[in-house]
């Protein structure tokens, strides 16, 4: 009976290790995709202005007032992108301890 208690909690502690295993995995997929929404946005916003920005330029004559305001959108977003790299990489504040 004590070889079949031994036996049960060794079972025990292999499915609770590996419920934490795929809890740990599951919540770094979640933050990766959050991550990637995160940063995708402003480089496409990024993108997408910049191809504007080429269309203004080609046009005859060049609409330089509009490309100064899709300039500045682009800086706005590339900031925007920089400033979500920057919060992922700062060093972690703890909390009080408990």
């Amino acid at each position: 009976m004590e070889a079949a208690a031994r036996e049960s909690e060794q079972r025990y502690r292999e499915v609770e290790t590996a419920l934490a295993h795929a809890n740990r995995v599951a919540t770094m997929g979640l933050l990766t995709a959050s991550i990637v929404h995160e940063v995708s946005q402003p480089i496409s916003a990024v993108a997408i202005n910049a191809q504007a920005a080429s269309l203004w330029l080609a046009a005859q004559p060049p609409n330089l007032e509009e490309v100064g305001k899709i300039l500045a959108r682009i800086i706005e977003n590339s900031n925007r992108a920089g400033d979500v790299i920057g919060r992922i990489r700062a060093p972690r504040q703890e909390g009080p301890a408990a």
